[in-house]
């Protein structure tokens, strides 16, 4: 009579030889059956089919796992896999991964650190659109002081004076600088007027994600637009500040620099998939396209953690990389997967006045206009440099007296559903996107579909656009953009969504309100969040706002009331209106529109 080991081996090798059996019908099926599929309806079936077929696939995956977990005998009556699963397990890999927009739908994706190199591996970016219209390229990773750890692009003209950040809107990333070619897009222009021009992202963009393994999954989307402009902003501003301090004879430069292509080591960022390149990009512009990492402070950079690292060593224990170098202007972490500080001191007090051998503008759109607005207010309350020479802004979001009646539920909703988060599971945020691989698809499949039937394609624009409160902007070719894809899309955080919901409720401008007074005192050492906009008279930069008489979104009397509560801070203010809706301004650049911010940005400081 066969042992009960004996039996359980058998049992867990029977289930691996079904493993292969079913990894090699799986992948015939996918290439001879569904592959040649290509309508729209084939393709939504094909992806369905391919679901069941790794549903099942990861089922079995499981209880073989479970098996060989619960019953440690086994392993010695099995005695390895089969050979046979293993190069089966590979083909179905490769079946399943030959075409990333389509036939990849349901494919497994990978999680942790892996996963951020595969989704960022396949999703187009600012990289390829700045090579293949025959600029040069820097890619830089920044960790903010909260740990989250992000991708900067860099057009570069090294030992340039000249500088400009552009900071893109929610739901959008740097690709929107670049994305209209050489001759319609905002960055590109910047370049050829001779500026150093950096694209910046925020932590909802890939690759998401965080020093801190802890902080990955829920608790990393617990953020509001606080730590995006203090966090992101302000660790991108020091960053560039680290480099051109360095190219210009500076103390305070830092930063790994190796040519792409070299060998990863201590100091680099060869971990990072923003390091990836495209296989279809042009070969001969690859030398030109450098990458360099940076810690928060930008005095002492901090290499960005490995795969390795995060995933863990070969023993199961996570692996963290050492904290960042702080000066004393650094503030001490406060809670956990937290390192920011927005209290304000009683006393303020102007910083020494800086002489750089740089000048440094920021352009904004939307939520990134925004940002720039909380981030320079913020450091002069609290009496830090901010670095930046000039602020131009297109549509800022932060005041918002009419919201499109599509959202309009979300000013009421998403404040309540952040408070019922932070209740619940306290430390911890939602992403909010297209959940899935299959819905992302099939939506962004539509929209390319009807590009190709005028007539209807014009019904839903009007349609969209009647939704938005009669936006001008032509939604339907913005969801075409490339960052909208299967394999990913930018996100808004809950906690996002419900700071939008208390700017369109409270007409001040505020930072983020916590939900009680004990909780605000504890970040701001005041019952209710400081106001933004009545701390305007602080500013000591010029301002210049756009505003598109066609925007919904942030409508033209939003940015009017910007400009009157700036026009206390006795800086130059001006504002100007064009005919475009709230994406056009990033999207559809129109050439006056263009030819206008470029003037801002000349003017003498």
């Amino acid at each position: 009579m066969p042992s009960r080991v004996g039996r359980r081996g058998r049992l867990v090798r029977l289930l691996l030889n079904l493993q292969a059996l079913y990894t090699i019908v799986g992948a015939w099926i996918s290439d001879n059956i569904v592959g040649p599929w290509t309508s729209l309806w084939e393709e939504i079936t094909k992806a369905v089919v391919r679901g069941w077929i790794i549903t099942w696939q990861r089922w079995l995956n499981a209880w073989s796992g479970i098996l060989l977990a619960l019953f440690p005998g086994a392993r010695r009556e099995v005695r390895g896999r089969p050979r046979a699963h293993s190069e089966a397990w590979g083909a179905w890999l490769k079946a399943l991964r030959r075409d990333s927009g389509a036939g990849g739908l349901f494919q497994p994706l990978p999680t942790g650190a892996f996963a951020a190199k595969w989704e960022d591996g396949h999703v187009w970016t600012a990289s390829d659109f700045v090579l293949r219209a025959g600029y040069p390229l820097e890619e830089h990773t920044v960790t903010t002081s909260d740990g989250y750890i992000l991708t900067m692009h860099r057009i570069p003209r090294t030992g340039g004076k000249e500088v400009t950040l552009f900071q893109h809107g929610v739901l959008d990333t740097s690709l929107g600088w670049v994305a209209n070619g050489s001759v319609g897009s905002q960055a590109f222009a910047a370049y050829d007027a001779g500026f150093d021009v950096w694209l910046g992202n925020s932590r909802s963009n890939a690759p998401r994600m965080h020093a801190d393994r802890a902080c990955q999954g829920l608790r990393y989307w617990h953020y509001s637009a606080n730590e995006q402009a203090m966090g992101d902003v302000g660790a991108q501003v020091e960053h560039i500040h680290a480099v051109k301090m360095a190219e210009l004879g500076g103390s305070n430069g830092g930063g790994n620099e190796r040519e792409r292509g070299g060998a990863a080591g201590e100091g680099t960022a060869t971990s990072h998939a923003a390091g990836r390149f495209r296989e279809d990009a042009p070969a001969t512009r690859s030398s030109s396209r450098r990458r360099r990492t940076s810690g928060s402070n930008g005095v002492a950079p901090r290499r960005a953690p490995s795969a390795d690292e995060l995933q863990g060593d070969d023993e199961g224990e996570s692996r963290q990389p050492a904290p960042p170098a702080r000066d004393d202007a650094t503030p001490l972490p406060t809670t956990h997967c937290k390192g920011l500080s927005f209290r304000i001191p009683e006393e303020r007090r102007d910083p020494a006045p800086e002489h750089l051998p740089y000048n440094l503008q920021g352009v904004g759109h939307s939520l990134g206009a925004a940002c720039l607005l909380m981030y320079v207010t913020v450091c002069r309350m609290q009496g830090r440099p901010h670095r930046l020479r000039r602020l131009v802004l297109m549509s800022p979001a932060g005041f918002h007296s009419h919201v499109p009646r599509t959202i309009a539920a979300c000013k009421w909703l998403m404040p309540w559903a952040a408070r019922l988060m932070d209740l619940v599971l306290p430390g911890r945020g939602l992403g909010l996107r297209l959940p899935s691989p299959f819905l992302r698809y099939v939506t962004f499949k539509l929209t390319l579909d009807l590009s190709e039937l005028p007539a209807l394609q014009s019904l839903v624009r009007r349609s969209m656009q009647a939704l938005m409160s009669g936006d001008g902007s032509e939604w339907d070719l913005a969801m075409q953009m490339p960052h909208y894809n299967s394999t990913s899309m930018p996100a808004v955080s809950l906690h996002t969504g419900a700071h939008f919901g208390q700017w369109a409720r409270d007409p001040a401008f505020r930072l983020f309100d916590h939900g009680s007074a004990a909780a605000n005192r504890a970040v701001y050492a005041a019952p209710r969040p400081p106001s933004i906009a009545h701390n305007y008279r602080l500013l000591d930069v010029p301002v210049d706002l756009v505003a598109g008489t066609s925007d919904r979104v942030v409508g033209v009397e939003d940015v009017k009331m910007h400009a009157r509560w700036l026009a206390r801070s006795g800086q130059p203010i001006h504002l100007r209106e064009f005919d475009v809706g709230h994406m056009d301004l990033t999207f559809a650049v129109k050439p006056e529109l263009r030819d206008h911010v470029l003037r801002r940005l000349l003017r003498p400081l």
